[in-house]
């Protein structure tokens, strides 16, 4: 990943798009990725402050790269995707 910091957002079932706060990528390696948020929305998503995420998706969380800086992170597998995208 390029940029450290991130915007968040989420987008409700009816399709309405809500902040997901700040994060910055505090370890990016091969093997996986950690973000820690920097600024939390007013409505609390995801329950985690720091995202452990491994790249090859063997861990709680499912991430999906998009290949143009950005990606997106399914928290516990399923529900609401979660996009970050470069701020």
């Amino acid at each position: 990943m390029k940029n450290d910091f991130l915007k968040c957002v989420y987008v409700s079932g009816g399709g309405t798009e809500y902040d997901g706060g700040d994060w910055k990528i505090t370890t990016d390696t091969k093997k996986s990725l950690y973000l820690k948020c920097i600024r939390e929305p007013f409505f609390k998503g995801i329950d985690d402050l720091v995202l452990k995420v491994k790249k090859d998706n063997r861990c709680k969380h499912c991430l999906r790269v998009w290949g143009d800086g950005t990606f997106t992170i399914y928290p516990y597998r399923g529900g609401t995707p979660y996009y970050f995208e470069p701020k």
